[in-house]
């Protein structure tokens, strides 16, 4: 990373023809910070209404996004950020709208690949973390651990961390209100450095998304300063999947019932084979292999320990 001389946007003042959707921002922070009057909440109430039926705060976003488009701090996007948001706030009706020179970390993503060894090798597309230091020309490749989230990571010892690659492998939950991007993107921000503070020497995090596709998303990081600064990168949410299953290769599996058509009793012991989209196969310790469709045991749930049940019908007694 390094860093560049930009400018940002300076605004000493506004006329009274300052848009309500900017207003209404303000006046929320205002209402929640202190007891409010009725002729406070009659002017909120204004202003919403105001900025409900205008189309000024959907037009400015359109405008930048499709006049300048991508901006990091310090490159080209960014000097015609600050070109447009002049002249858009001087069309808006501010006053004294200027710039001032300043210095930015300049980070620039370079390529990405990641490509998993064993037990099944194969290539996922991946992004780097916004702020992630590279590998360097020789790459990185090391052995891998899963967990959940930061909490999980934190109980294991440091002996489990040391020298692998992590990763969290926790799901972004769709809510209305965006609380499941706020529990999840903790991972994103926080997770290398959490991961490097136990000796860990890369991250890989699902993506914090509940997009379907294969084209990662990705977003910004921030390095702890007291720990070593680690490679972090994203895949999509099929992918993770796909890893995920991975690793569920090898766990130790008792059936909890008779299961006529396998030819298992209840206490059978296996060992997983493989899974994948619609089938599992397990390695029973009497020597047989038995697979079965995933719609037949269609609830997996890859944590910190597996778990795979078919009307409460097998379970895990070994983690991973």
């Amino acid at each position: 990373m390094t860093f560049r001389p930009t400018r940002t946007l300076i605004i000493a003042a506004a006329l009274p023809l300052v848009s309500a959707f900017l207003l209404s921002i303000a006046a929320a922070g205002a209402l929640a910070a202190s007891a409010t009057s009725q002729t406070d909440l009659a002017a909120a109430v204004r202003l919403r209404d105001t900025a409900l039926r205008s189309d000024v705060a959907f037009g400015v976003v359109e405008s930048l996004t499709t006049e300048v488009g991508p901006r990091p701090a310090g490159s080209a996007g960014d000097a015609a950020a600050v070109d447009w948001a002049v002249r858009k706030l001087t069309e808006l009706g501010f006053a004294n709208v200027h710039t001032q020179e300043v210095i930015v970390p300049h980070w620039v993503r370079g390529a990405c690949e990641f490509s998993v060894i064993a037990p099944f090798a194969q290539t996922m597309p991946s992004l780097a973390l916004g702020g992630s230091v590279g590998t360097g020309e020789d790459g990185l490749r090391a052995d891998a651990i899963k967990v959940q989230n930061i909490e999980a990571l934190r109980a294991l010892p440091v002996e489990r961390v040391r020298g692998k690659i992590v990763f969290y492998a926790q799901r972004m939950e769709r809510t209305r209100d965006g609380s499941g991007y706020g529990r999840a993107v903790a991972v994103r921000v926080g997770g290398a450095s959490a991961a490097a503070a136990l000796g860990a020497v890369g991250v890989v995090i699902r993506e914090i998304s509940t997009s379907n596709n294969r084209l990662p998303h990705t977003g910004t990081m921030i390095y702890n300063t007291a720990q070593p600064k680690i490679p972090a990168i994203a895949i999509a949410n099929p992918d993770a999947d796909a890893l995920e299953r991975q690793f569920a290769t090898g766990d130790r599996v008792m059936f909890l019932k008779n299961e006529r058509s396998l030819g298992v009793k209840n206490g059978s012991l296996g060992r997983m084979e493989s899974v994948t989209a619609t089938r599992m196969a397990v390695q029973l310790d009497d020597g047989r292999s038995v697979a079965f469709d995933v719609k037949d045991f269609n609830q997996v749930d890859h944590g910190y320990a597996a778990t795979i049940h078919k009307a409460q019908g097998v379970t895990v007694d070994r983690t991973h």
